[in-house]
C-alpha cells in the first residue's frame, strides 16, 4: 500500500466480547427467573402485576432475544438490546429500583458498545 498503514480486522469474537456476552446472558437468565418467580407469587396472591414489574420482565425478554441474536452475529441484536435496556430502565425508574442499578445497566451497555465496535464488520446486517 502506498503511504498507508494496514489495519487488520479481528478474526473472531475475542475474549472480551465473549466474556461480556456470557456474563450478560447468565445475568439476564438469573434476573429474569427472579422476576418471574415474583410475578407468579403476585398472581398466586390474586394480585395483578404492576406496570414496573411487567416492563422489567418485557425488557429482560427483549434482552434475552437480543443476546441470542448477538451470539449468532446478527446486528439487529444490538438495536433490540438497546430497546430492551430502555424498557427495563423505564420499569426500574417507575418502580423502587436504586438509581445506582439503573446507572450500572447503562454503563454495562456502554462497555458492550466499546467491546463490540472493533468487531462490528463481522456482524451480519
Amino acid at each position: 500500500m502506498m503511504g498507508g498503514s494496514v489495519v487488520e480486522k479481528p478474526s473472531g469474537r475475542g475474549f472480551a466480547l465473549t466474556a461480556w456476552l456470557a456474563i450478560y446472558s447468565a445475568g439476564v437468565l438469573v434476573v429474569g427467573a427472579m422476576f418471574l418467580v415474583e410475578a407468579v407469587g403476585e398472581v398466586d396472591r390474586g394480585r395483578t402485576l404492576g406496570i414496573p414489574l411487567m416492563l422489567l420482565i418485557l425488557g429482560l425478554l427483549g434482552e434475552a432475544i437480543a443476546l441470542a441474536g448477538l451470539w449468532s452475529w446478527q446486528r439487529w441484536g444490538l438495536s433490540l438490546l438497546a430497546i430492551g435496556v430502555a424498557v427495563g430502565v423505564v420499569g426500574s425508574v417507575m418502580g423502587d429500583v436504586s438509581g445506582l442499578i439503573v446507572a450500572g445497566r447503562v454503563v454495562w451497555l456502554c462497555a458492550f458498545a466499546f467491546v463490540l465496535m472493533p468487531r462490528w464488520e463481522l456482524f451480519r446486517a
